[in-house]
This record gives C-alpha cells, structure tokens and sequence, in this order.
C-alpha cells in the first residue's frame, strides 16, 4: 500500500501474529501510519526522526489486537476518532448491522433520529481513507468488501453492550418510511424484521408479497428459508400463532392468515431439501398453517378459507408421510381425509 516500515516494526508485526493474513498486515500498517498530533507529540518527546517514529510504531504494535476481526474493528475506531467519532461510530453500526450495506440518505435518516448530523464529505473521507475495505454496490449502498469486517464491529458492538435487536428495529422503521416501489426497501424488509425480532412489521410486509415480482418472492422466500434453517422454523411458526393477538383489523388478519398459509407452508417450505431435520422444519410450520386456518375456517367458513385450510391439510400430510416418527406418519391419512372432505363440502356448497 506504498508504505515502508523499519526492520525493528516489521520483525515486531511478524512476532505479533505469525499467522497474520495479508488483511490483517494492511490493516496493521494503516494504523501505523495514522498519526495524530498525541502520537506526534511522543515522536517529539523522544528527540524526532526515525528512531522516534520507529519507537512509537512498536508500542501502536503492541497494543494491537491479534485476531484479524478485533484489528478492523479497532482501525474503523481509530480512523473515525479522527474524523468525526460519533457520526463515524454510528454509521459504521448501521452498515455492519445491515445486509449489504446502506445509502447514503439511508445513513442519514438514521444518524437524524439519534440528533447525529449526518456529514457526507467527512464520511466521504472516513471511507476514502479505508478505500480498500468498503466498496460501493451498483444501487448507492456503502457496504464492507471484507465479511470480517463486518463480523468484527458486530462483536465488539456487543461486547461494548449495544443491543443489535434495537438497532435492527431501527433500520426497520426507516425501511417503512420509505417508498412502496423503493427497492432496498423490498429487498431488505424481510431479512431486517426477522432480525429485529418483528412479527408485526414482518405480517405487514408479508400482506403486500403478492404486489411483489416473482423474483422479489423468491428472494424473501430465500431469506425467510435461511431463517427457518437457523432455528428449525421457530421464529416463522412463532409468528404464526401470534398473529392472533396481534393488533390488526379483522379483515387484514384473516388476509394475512391466508396468505401466511400459502406463502410461508409452501412456497418457503418448497426451498428446503429432503433431510430429516428440515422436514421437521416443515413440519412445524405446516402445523402452525393447519391450527391457524382451522381456526379461520370455523369463524368463517368461506369458499376461500376452506380451500386454504384443505390445501394445508394436504401439504402437511405429506411432510407426515416423510417423518422418521411413526406417531407423525400416522397422521397423514387423516389429514389427507379432512382436506377431502373440505373440498366436497366446498364443491357441496357451490
């Protein structure tokens, strides 16, 4: 990176983290060579030139951190200590915390409800410095070109105590504020309320997935199936019985129970493979789907609710039929049976 070190601070680096990756060393010699006035101060007390410099270069060494992940979160620090440090702290945040990155309108929006002014030519200069670590995607959005990066900030922020749950609820709410149409908005939405722990903002989202295109579908279809694998579909069936005492009108419920049924049991489930444990995925949700429309259907029987309500009947029958417990292969014909008569009495009804 064009930058020379005197034998006694390379031999100390080396010494520091034998196994250091070319990251790791880039990132070592930019701290190096980020000087303030303090460090300058201590070069001068030590009677400048080189022997100064090269005695303040090995305490810096020193005090690093080893591991690669601690050395970016601890140059991203020092280099917005310089600049501007809250605005360039919280902004940071906001990227690591975000998927792939965010806008700059979107870093403002954010820092404005802190009572953080956002300055685009001092984080300009923050990531100027740094050109090598962050890029800049094809869409606006800021985002990290190395994934430890993004891994080290997030850690350090928890062990610094921030709540990354609240700092996703934010990212959610202002994903919200913005257009219908805007695409990081459609894009994000529901990766970021899953990550805030959201069920509401998640069913509202959830009530427009038929606005969607097919590939924005199968996009969130994609991000919600990641979930469900993380946490064998806790979270989504969570939702699910939930959205019972959730505080929406009846109409927009019973909307979101179908379309949660349909969506969610199916067409999430249809990403999962044959393995056992992913089929107690399925299963779990399909039973979530199968309890919220029984329910639904008993309210109101209509034409509707009962094709759903068979339609999900069929579905978890058949993740039944795929079962390693011979308690849940059991239930299959049974099921298969009450989707039947749904569907006659549907037919009856016409």
């Amino acid at each position: 990176i064009g930058k020379e070190l005197t034998a006694p601070v390379t031999e100390a680096l080396i010494r520091k983290n034998p196994d250091s990756t070319p990251l790791y060393l880039y990132l070592a010699v930019s701290r190096l060579t980020l000087m303030n006035a303090a460090d300058f101060q201590n070069i001068r007390n030590r009677g400048d030139g080189i022997e100064g410099i090269t005695a303040r270069q090995l305490e810096l060494v020193e005090d690093m951190p080893e591991g690669l992940e601690e050395m970016c979160a601890a140059l991203v620090e020092a280099v917005g200590e310089r600049i501007n440090p809250s605005m360039c702290q919280r902004a940071v945040s906001y990227l690591a915390l975000s998927r792939l990155g965010l806008r700059l309108t979107d870093l403002e929006s954010l820092l404005e409800t802190e009572q953080i002014t956002f300055q685009t030519l001092e984080f300009a200069q923050f990531v100027n410095y740094m050109n090598e670590l962050f890029l800049l995607r094809a869409d606006g959005r800021y985002d990290f070109l190395h994934k430890s990066l993004r891994q080290g900030l997030l850690r350090h922020m928890t062990a610094t105590g921030m709540n990354l749950t609240e700092g996703h609820e934010k990212i959610v709410s202002h994903l919200e504020s913005l257009p219908d149409d805007d695409i990081i908005q459609i894009q994000e939405i529901t990766w970021e309320s899953m990550q805030a722990d959201d069920p509401y903002s998640f069913y509202h989202w959830l009530s427009h997935i038929w606005s969607c295109t097919g590939d924005e579908k199968a996009a969130a279809a994609r991000d919600i199936a990641e979930k469900c694998r993380e946490d064998e579909g806790l979270w989504i069936a969570g939702c699910m019985e939930g959205l019972w005492e959730m505080d929406y009108t009846e109409r927009d419920r019973n909307q979101m129970l179908v379309m949660g049924a349909h969506f969610l049991a199916v067409q999430v489930c249809s990403r999962f493979g044959d393995s056992l444990q992913e089929n107690r995925t399925k299963i779990r949700i399909g039973k979530a789907a199968v309890s919220n429309m029984e329910r639904l259907a008993q309210e109101n029987p209509s034409e509707l609710n009962l094709l759903t309500l068979s339609e999900s009947c069929r579905v978890l029958a058949g993740y039944y039929l795929k079962s390693d417990q011979p308690a849940e292969r059991d239930q299959a014909v049974p099921l298969l049976e009450q989707g039947r008569r749904l569907m006659s009495q549907r037919l009856h009804r016409n």
